[in-house]
């Protein structure tokens, strides 16, 4: 799950209004990926895009989204995507 997203997500993460630090970037300037970088919103600028991994899109959904996604496999050896959403917090 510590694999970074696709370029292709990343971009789209951008435009969703991703903003959570990152280790890894692209430099669009260069069309050259960054690893290990200092953690920091490479979003905020045109010239280049977070890369956040799966874990830290997962994590983001759930915050800001209350989305909560999970991958299962079935008996046949399937894979499939369960969606939940956060539900209001009840106090006891």
């Amino acid at each position: 799950m510590n694999t970074p997203v696709s370029f292709e997500l990343a971009k789209l993460l951008k435009e969703k209004d991703f903003k959570k630090k990152c280790t890894a970037f692209y430099d669009l300037i260069s069309n050259t990926q960054i690893d290990n970088a200092p953690p920091g919103n490479y979003n905020l600028t045109k010239q280049s895009v977070s890369i956040p991994t799966i874990v830290e899109v997962v994590m983001w959904l759930y915050e800001k989204h209350g989305v909560w996604t999970v991958v299962n496999v079935n008996i046949m050896g399937s894979w499939y995507f369960e969606h939940f959403e956060r539900e209001e917090e009840c106090s006891i």
